[in-house]
């Protein structure tokens, strides 16, 4: 929305929100949404990149035509599991669906005290 629209509704009492908070999500809710909403996109651009049909990505990814369907359309009608698998058949990465995983910290190296 346009922030200066956004500023004058709000002058006048409106108060904006986004998605998640309109259907009451909870922190854990919207994580699970944002990686349906991924995953899903992943499958489509790589539909898309691939120029197959969903006849044809049924046959690729082991879906049915169906399943294929419901997920263009931007349902989740299938596991992690057979979702994640789907995706590698297709030549997805977890690289190009999730951020790289931060380096663990190392942890503090403890100090032998040694007797005065």
């Amino acid at each position: 929305m346009d922030p200066d629209k956004r500023a004058r509704l709000e002058a006048a009492g409106y108060v904006a929100i986004d998605p998640y908070d309109w259907l009451g999500l909870t922190p854990e809710e919207r994580e699970l949404v944002d990686l349906q909403v991924r995953l899903v996109g992943a499958f489509q651009r790589a539909r898309d990149r691939l120029g197959l049909t969903r006849r044809q990505m049924a046959k690729r990814t082991g879906l049915t035509v169906k399943q294929v369907a419901d997920i263009d359309a931007g349902g989740f009608p299938i596991t992690l599991d057979q979702f994640f698998r789907s995706l590698f058949a297709l030549g997805v990465t977890l690289a190009d669906v999730l951020p790289p995983a931060a380096a663990p910290a190392k942890p503090a190296r403890r100090r032998k005290k040694v007797p005065a």
